[in-house]
């Protein structure tokens, strides 16, 4: 580990800082609050990929996201895992924007601010539709 001049260990971030911005009139270059951070840990896991708590993750996955409806119901899904899973984040809202390459903008709701991140979406496809 290092440590900088101050003592104080210094941690690489595993998040790209344009992966993650805070909105209230300009955004800053990285989020201040941490909850992009917390939430991407629920929403980027699919259900049952953890084998001790296969219900830990999002159902955000099983949807194509092509349609106005899709997005809807997937921001639901994104409500619902935040709210099970990381309650104390307060999260009251989500919105879902863009897909672009295998990525989806998710903004959430929080103590009036609006958090905007960028989660991997690992579409699953389901035994009828293949």
């Amino acid at each position: 580990m290092r440590f900088g001049a101050d003592g104080t260990p210094r941690v690489k971030s595993l998040i790209s800082k344009n992966d993650i911005s805070l909105e209230r009139g300009e955004p800053p270059d990285v989020d201040l609050s941490g909850i992009s951070r917390h939430a991407r840990l629920v929403l980027e896991i699919v259900p049952g990929e953890r084998r001790l708590l296969p219900e830990f993750g999002c159902r955000i996955h099983e949807l194509d996201l092509e349609t106005q409806r899709a997005r809807e119901v997937a921001a639901a899904f994104v409500e619902e895992a935040l709210e099970r899973w990381i309650p104390q984040l307060g999260v009251d809202r989500a919105e879902i924007g863009k897909l672009e390459a295998g990525r989806v903008e998710v903004s959430l709701h929080e103590a009036g601010l609006w958090h905007r991140l960028w989660i991997t979406h690992r579409r699953l496809r389901r035994e009828d539709e293949a």
